[in-house]
Parts: C-alpha cells; sequence; structure tokens
C-alpha cells in the first residue's frame, strides 16, 4: 500500500509541477518548495540526537581499551546491540543479532528475569570467557552486584568470572 500511494502521490506531483512551472510563479514555487526541503532535512539532522547518552557511548568506546582483544562483550537488549557492535572492536553477543547469539528469545528471557543465579551461569558458561556485559540506562538495566561471579568493570560493564565448563 505504501509503494502504491508514493507512486501515485509522485504522479500526481510531477503533473502540479509541470503546470506550475510554465509560469514564472509555479517556477518561484518549484524553488522554494526544493530549497524549504533541503533547509528542514538539514535542520532535522542537525537536531537529532544520538539513542546513547555521551557517559554510554564514552564507556562502550573504552571497552576497546579494558577489555582483551579475544574478548567477548554481550548488549543486554538490542537497543545497545549496534553501539556495542560498532564502537566496542569486540565479538558482540547481543539478544537475536549478530553470528556469537548461541540463545533464542526464551533463553533470553530465562537470563534476564530468573532468579537462580545458578542458572544464569549455567546459560552463560555457553559462551567462551573472557565474557563482559553491558548494561544500559534506557533498557536492559541488570544489577550483578550479589553475584559473586560478576566484576564490576565499570557503571555499565561487568566481567563475568564464572567457571568456563561446557553446560549442555
Amino acid at each position: 500500500m505504501d509503494l502504491a500511494a508514493i507512486v501515485l502521490a509522485g504522479e500526481v506531483l510531477f503533473e502540479f509541477i509541470n503546470k506550475l512551472y510554465i509560469t514564472r510563479l509555479g517556477k518561484a514555487a518549484v524553488v522554494f518548495i526544493l530549497v524549504g526541503t533541503i533547509f528542514f532535512a538539514f535542520y532535522k539532522s542537525w537536531q537529532a540526537k544520538p539513542f546513547v547518552g555521551p557517559e554510554e557511548l564514552r564507556e562502550i568506546k573504552s571497552l576497546s581499551e579494558i577489555t582483551e582483544k579475544n574478548a567477548y562483550v554481550m548488549a543486554v537488549a538490542s537497543y545497545y546491540s549496534p553501539w556495542v557492535y560498532g564502537f566496542s572492536q569486540r565479538k558482540t553477543i547481543a539478544p537475536g543479532l549478530f553470528e556469537h547469539n548461541k540463545w533464542d528469545l526464551l533463553t533470553w528471557q530465562t537470563f534476564w528475569f530468573t532468579p537462580n543465579l545458578e542458572l544464569r551461569h549455567q546459560l552463560l558458561n555457553k559462551y567462551e570467557k573472557p565474557l563482559y556485559i553491558f548494561t544500559g540506562d534506557k533498557i536492559g538495566k541488570m544489577d550483578f552486584s550479589a553475584d559473586k561471579a560478576f566484576v564490576r568493570i565499570s557503571p555499565r560493564v561487568w566481567r563475568y568470572k564464572g567457571e568456563a565448563k561446557e553446560v549442555k
């Protein structure tokens, strides 16, 4: 439907501009519309803000310095996944994304919501170590401070130091 509406609107706009373009007023209207469109596009792009805050972005970028080169970084929310993937320079694990993800949606939900720490460890042990977890401020805020298998590296980054045994 959208594609058909765009094609039909384009045809109507084309005919409208052709009829207006014959007059001096029509030429001025076309120039005004084009200049206005370009100005509006530049204005909106100038006003655009990134999806993550400056502190979150700084922390994501720091992952390339505070983690080992062979480390994996897990973004617990897909909201942050492209940012972690693009700026951490590390192999990224994210819900439903990227080649290193080994969990389906049900497993991710278990990880997010289970109060059972041992079950959470079993899930995380499916991944190679060293494994770091990025928790954001907007979505995916998780606190691992009560779990001895995690070490806080920075306000939003945790290192999972659990045993690297394979769980099936």
